[in-house]
């Protein structure tokens, strides 16, 4: 699957958050942080919605015991950083370029340009992937990906506490 950048971005990014405004808002989640571990979950999705001004931000996980097993998958963008298991945040951009525009139907039809995601992992073992996607082109700052890694990371110690 063709997942290369083919241009640079040069849209201006969305208005977002500052840093210590992202960080203040994330610490107040883990003072607010409930016995929940699904309510807290769906919290952080949002929450990382709002702090990385996405379009669109998916929490999706693993149905079988591995995104292999799980053929709803294929073809889909947030399987890609389940597959690779990365530490690093996957990106691609130009998506209506990608065969991503092809085989996984938000991309037409929500009009996405700019797709960010990274694995959630509960030990070694992948439980999902936590995906923020963009009705335009830019590039991601390094902050806001290592914000999309730390709530990536929440919500891992979260599906570790649901498990």
């Amino acid at each position: 699957m063709e997942t290369r950048e083919r241009s640079t971005p040069t849209r201006a990014a969305p208005a977002r958050p500052h840093a210590a405004t992202r960080l203040a808002a994330l610490a107040d989640w883990a003072g607010d942080r409930g016995p929940d571990p699904h309510d807290n979950i769906l919290r952080l999705t949002l929450l990382a919605k709002e702090l990385l001004a996405g379009s669109s931000v998916i929490y999706n996980t693993v149905t079988g015991p591995t995104p292999e097993d799980d053929p709803s998958l294929r073809g889909r963008i947030c399987y890609e950083p389940m597959r690779l298991r990365s530490d690093d945040v996957f990106l691609v951009h130009n998506l209506q370029e990608t065969d991503y525009a092809l085989t996984d139907p938000a991309v037409r039809r929500e009009g996405l340009h700019t797709y960010m995601g990274k694995s959630v992992r509960v030990g070694s073992h992948c439980a999902g992937a936590l995906c923020v996607a963009y009705q335009q082109e830019f590039l991601p700052s390094e902050e806001d990906q290592q914000i999309l890694i730390l709530v990536a990371t929440l919500i891992g110690l979260e599906e570790a506490r649901r498990r």
